[in-house]
Formats: structure tokens, C-alpha cells, sequence
């Protein structure tokens, strides 16, 4: 019977490899900087906190997710191993996930979700000439702080507390973003001196002369699939909240983060939060919160006739035709989809390239595309049909218990809801900067979510 897993152990792992490391560094003539070794030993004393208040930790390690940006990453190992900050937070997060090993029982959402990592993983060890390089890290990056994430929602999910997380961080972020889009700036690029990917990702886009907001995103379209699955959890807390001042105050960070949306000029981050908060209040809708349903909806209508807002959805209705750039930038995501019905794209785990230097790089040449902005092209392209199955089981599992009545938790259901719509909008845009990282997580816990409800209902049998 394996070894049970304790907290001494796990500090005494996480000191070693410390130790380790900085001996490794030492050994080669490489100099260690104090902010590394200051760096590391707070990791290890949040480590120890992280043990002693998991709720606290994960709650705090939500917020530091979507609020530091992936271009505040820094390096760790070369150019792939990047602290960024699901990384630093799934190291952080070691010591309450490692001791539920034992706990873990795996669910259809591990599988499709571990299918998709391992073969875009699999597929850049073979196909690219820095393999082992590039799929070293697509496991860091996002295998990682799954696996912990998933392990540590076993000891510690209270819906409850996740929904308004998630609601207190878009409502703080769409404020940020409604100040970038008064005054033209966005502070997250000077706070900290951008890193990782800055030349990508740390500059403001602009659409029809007007800027885009994306806060701490460093991406609009990212920004605004964050904000939709936010707007989905605060509607469902006003719906199903039965204090008066927490609804007045979330029913006005919805209407924040709802400016902010639109403010970000994201089609599809538009679409994901109609079609989510549509679907999930057609899932609340019961004789005694009627009143309150109609009394939301009125108070959107008045946003949306009242505010600038109006202006947006007119621009968002009409921007998919014509000949303005808008208009050519939809057409081109459609082209994108064409990728998917050409048979020479089809391959079991992608196409070799010899001349690509990353995964990005290889898909490119591969397509003739400059960018593909659609997860499902980018499956198939850099993962090979493989990734692109893995992930469209992911999409119709979430959809399956978006639509059926098995999870009876408004709060459950919000997320279930929310990301279910973000997979429908991966048709036509592809998981960017920290709200891939988001996405993981959201699937983590829906995955521990669906072993508690198996396991009481065994329960209950026995």
C-alpha cells in the first residue's frame, strides 16, 4: 500500500528541491539573485500558510490568477519553465493537493481534459526540433495546475464562496477597465516591468479608432470570456441570494462588468455572457423569484437603452458584415474554420516541421494562417485529431450537464453553465493568456465537483 502523503513531507520536498536547485546553480558558476532565492522562500512560507487555511489560499490564489498577467511571468528555467502566476500558485498549493492522492477517482472531465494536455504535449515532443523543450512546457503551464487544483478541491469546494471569487474579481477588473477606456492607459503595463511575452501580449489594441479594454489580460478577447463567465455568477447570485445588500451590490458589479464587456469589444465574449446568463436563468426561474428575474431584466433593459451600451450592441450586431475592418476580422475567423474540412490537416498527432522553432511557429506554416483563432483549429493543427476528439468530448460533456437537470446547485450549475458557453465560443477564438489557466481550473473543479455527487450518491445506495 503506497505511502501516505503528509505535509511534513511535502515542505521537505519543496525545501529540497529549493535546495537543490540553488546548489545545481552554484555548481555551474551561476549566480543567484536575491529576488530568486526571496522569491522562493516566500513560496515556501505560502506553501506553509496554504496547508493551514486552504480555503483562504485557494480564494486568494483565484484573484492573484486573474489580476497579475501572464506578462509578469517570469523565468524559471530557460525560456519555457515561466513563473507565471497558475504556476507559482499551483506550487503554492502543493501541500493541500499532494495529501488527497489517494482521494482522487478519476471522472470523465480528467480524461478529456488529461487526453487534450498530453496530446498537444505529445504531438510538440514529436514535431518540433526543441521537442522535449516545448512539451516540458505545455506540462508546466497547464498540467500542472490542473492536477493540483484538482487534488486540492477534494479537501476543500464551497461553491458558495467560488461564485463570489469570481464575482468580487470581475467587478475589480471591469473597473479597471472602465478607467483604461476613460483615460486611454492601461496601469498593469507599467506596475511591473512586462517579461514573458510582452512584445504579445503588454500593448493596448484598438478597434475603429476606439481602445479595447483588457485590464489585466493583456488580450480584449480573453478579457471578455473572463468577464461573461463572471456576469453568469453574479446573476446567479442576485437570483438565488436571499440578503437585499449583497443583490443591490452584485446587481452593480454586474452592471460593471456588463460596460466592461462591451468595453472590451469582443464579440464573442458578448455572445458567451447572453447565451450563459439566458440559459442559466431559464434554469432559476421558479414562481417566487420571478419578481426579481423581471425586476433584473428591466434594469437591463434600461442599461442597454441608457448607457453607451445600446451603441455597442448595434456595432456588435452590424460588425460581422460590410467592408470595415471589424467586418474582415469576423470573416477571417470564419476562414480559420475551413481548416477543419481540409483532409491534408487530419493527422493522428499533427505534422512534423523541421524549420519551427514552437508550436505557434509550426502552426502557422502549417496553415498559411497568421494566427488561428479557434481552439478547435489549433487542436488539429499542433495536436493532430487526437487533441481535437479529446477536446470536443470536453465540449459535449460540459454541454450534456449544462442541459440536464443532474446537478440540482444553482451555484454548480453557473459554472457548469458558463463554461459550457465558453466552449461553444472556442469555435471561433482560442484559449489565451491567464484565462486558459482559468479555464483549467473551472474544469478542475467541475471534475471534483461530479466525484462528490457520485460519491454521496453511493452513499446513499449503501
Amino acid at each position: 500500500m503506497p505511502a501516505r502523503v503528509t505535509r511534513a513531507g511535502v515542505a521537505r520536498l519543496l525545501g529540497s528541491a529549493v535546495a537543490a536547485a540553488m546548489v545545481f546553480l552554484a555548481a555551474i558558476g551561476r549566480t543567484i539573485p536575491v529576488t530568486a532565492a526571496i522569491g522562493a522562500l516566500v513560496v515556501v512560507l505560502l506553501a506553509e500558510l496554504a496547508y493551514r487555511r486552504p480555503a483562504a489560499a485557494m480564494c486568494a490564489a483565484l484573484l492573484a490568477i486573474s489580476f497579475v498577467p501572464v506578462y509578469w511571468g517570469r523565468p524559471i528555467v530557460g525560456r519555457t519553465i515561466i513563473g507565471v502566476p497558475a504556476t507559482v500558485a499551483a506550487i503554492v498549493l502543493l501541500p493541500v493537493a499532494l495529501p488527497q492522492m489517494r482521494r482522487w477517482r478519476l471522472q470523465s472531465l480528467d480524461v478529456w481534459y488529461g487526453l487534450f494536455i498530453a496530446a498537444l504535449a505529445l504531438a510538440a515532443f514529436l514535431n518540433v526540433p526543441k521537442g522535449l523543450t516545448a512539451s516540458s512546457g505545455i506540462l508546466w503551464r497547464f498540467a500542472l495546475p490542473y492536477v493540483v487544483w484538482r487534488l486540492a478541491t477534494l479537501r476543500w469546494l464551497n461553491w458558495s464562496a467560488v461564485l463570489r471569487i469570481f464575482v468580487a474579481g470581475g467587478t475589480l477588473l471591469g473597473a479597471f477597465a472602465l478607467d483604461e477606456r476613460a483615460t486611454g492607459k492601461n496601469s498593469f503595463f507599467t506596475w511591473v516591468t512586462p517579461n514573458y511575452q510582452a512584445d504579445q501580449w503588454a500593448h493596448s489594441t484598438f478597434r475603429n479608432g476606439a481602445l479595447r479594454a483588457e485590464a489585466s489580460f493583456g488580450e480584449p478577447i480573453s478579457f471578455g470570456l473572463f468577464l461573461a463567465v463572471c456576469i453568469v455568477m453574479a446573476v446567479t447570485v442576485i437570483v438565488t441570494s436571499h440578503r437585499l445588500l449583497e443583490q443591490l451590490v452584485v446587481l452593480g458589479g454586474t452592471v460593471v462588468m456588463t460596460i466592461a464587456v462591451f468595453d472590451t469589444m469582443s464579440r464573442i465574449g458578448i455572445a458567451v455572457a447572453i447565451a450563459g446568463v439566458g440559459w442559466q436563468l431559464v434554469r432559476l426561474v421558479h414562481t417566487d423569484r420571478l419578481r426579481r428575474l423581471v425586476a433584473v431584466l428591466a434594469i437591463a433593459v434600461v442599461a442597454v437603452i441608457a448607457t453607451p451600451i445600446g451603441r455597442s450592441v448595434i456595432d456588435a450586431a452590424n460588425s460581422t458584415s460590410g467592408q470595415t475592418r471589424t467586418a474582415a476580422s469576423a470573416q477571417y475567423r470564419l476562414r480559420v474554420l475551413d481548416v477543419l474540412q481540409d483532409p491534408k490537416e487530419y493527422s493522428v498527432l499533427g505534422h512534423p516541421g523541421d524549420q519551427a522553432e514552437s508550436v505557434s511557429a509550426l502552426a502557422r506554416s502549417e496553415t498559411g494562417l497568421k494566427s488561428l483563432d479557434s481552439e478547435y483549429a489549433v487542436a488539429l493543427i499542433t495536436g493532430g485529431v487526437i487533441a481535437l476528439l479529446a477536446l470536443l468530448g470536453l465540449g459535449l460533456t460540459l454541454l450534456y450537464g449544462a442541459v440536464t437537470a443532474a446537478e440540482t446547485d444553482p451555484n454548480v450549475r453557473a459554472a457548469l453553465t458558463a463554461t459550457a458557453a465558453v466552449m461553444g465560443g472556442l469555435v471561433v477564438v482560442a484559449l489565451l493568456t491567464q484565462f486558459a489557466d482559468i479555464f483549467g481550473i473551472l474544469i478542475a473543479l467541475l471534475a471534483s465537483q461530479r466525484q462528490r455527487r457520485r460519491t454521496e450518491a453511493i452513499g446513499v445506495e449503501r
